[in-house]
């Protein structure tokens, strides 16, 4: 796409791009070069709508990977904090809550997806 159609299509990304770092109306507007009433018009659009969901679908996304992948990390200053005898009782005491509450959270997630799947398959049955 060239011309004013490929304009119109950056600007709508800025705008986006500026929507998802928290900015306001009047600060994304700027930052794509348009005018507040435009973005106010866009915002109403069920394609821009669209476009906006799936930006901040995939930067959730985004997120919730970098988080995964820095995860063990985090579990292994929590278990070295929590092993050294040499850090103060509470901040030990601390990172023990934290890995026990992670592994609670997780055994509950399991056993909610379960409880789920198995209503899935009764419901089923009972049809």
């Amino acid at each position: 796409m060239t011309g004013p159609g490929k304009k119109r299509e950056d600007n709508r990304r800025l705008a986006i791009a500026a929507l998802l770092t928290g900015c306001s109306i009047v600060a994304a507007a700027g930052a794509a070069g348009i005018s507040e009433s435009t973005l106010y018009r866009w915002l109403r659009q069920d394609q821009f709508q669209q476009q906006l969901k799936t930006a901040r679908q995939q930067a959730f996304d985004r997120a919730i990977r970098y988080l995964s992948n820095v995860s063990v990390q985090a579990a292994e200053v929590l278990a070295k904090i929590m092993l050294d005898e040499k850090v103060p009782p509470n901040a030990r005491v601390r990172a023990a809550l934290g890995i026990l509450e992670r592994a609670y959270q997780n055994e509950t997630m399991d056993v909610g997806a379960l409880y789920e799947q198995l209503k899935s398959v009764l419901e089923k049955r009972s049809r």
